[in-house]
């Protein structure tokens, strides 16, 4: 983990996600926000064999892992499509990092809480801020820092309610 900003899952995760979308056919996931949210507009991302893509090793340039990625974000939101259709109005996404479903979320009523380190957070608000990307109202930001804090806590503070139905996603 990198006190500055994402760790280097999360940079990876996002990398393989936009690439996905530049370069995978049939595509199996669909994430237009993953690039400006590394600050590339997909044409300019950092093409693989460069110093940007090499220190994050194979997941841009290896596509049976560029593909788990976005198989893996698509069977997610299919999940949590299925529990919202369901009536369930909450989701928590456990080590988020650069996830971006919360900005494209085609479900009005589901309140999105993303839990990750802050660390990780303050430098995605800042990302967000710089790209114009905005952050909806049903988007609740959960900093924890799971050496000092405890999930259950952080999560009741934040306003989730153990009570309700909710959905976890964790694919890290």
């Amino acid at each position: 983990m990198e006190n500055g900003g994402p760790s280097r899952t999360a940079l990876v995760t996002a990398y393989a996600r936009a690439y996905h979308q530049i370069v995978d056919r049939p595509q199996i996931f669909t994430d237009p926000l993953a690039a400006r949210l590394l600050g590339y507009a997909a044409e300019e991302l950092p093409r693989p064999g460069t110093a940007a893509t090499d220190r994050l090793g194979g997941a841009v340039t290896d596509r049976p892992r560029r593909l788990f990625f976005a198989t893996r974000a698509r069977f997610a939101e299919d999940a949590v499509a299925a529990a919202a259709a369901a009536g369930v109005r909450q989701v928590v996404i456990l080590g988020a990092g650069l996830d971006t479903f919360a900005y494209r979320n085609p479900h009005r009523d589901l309140r999105v809480f993303e839990v990750d380190h802050p660390a990780t957070q303050a430098w995605k608000r800042e990302r967000l801020a710089t790209t114009g990307i905005d952050s909806p109202e049903t988007l609740t930001f959960v900093p924890v820092d799971f050496e000092t804090q405890t999930l259950a806590t952080e999560l009741e503070s934040a306003g989730f309610s153990r009570t309700a139905p909710a959905v976890f996603v964790w694919l890290g």
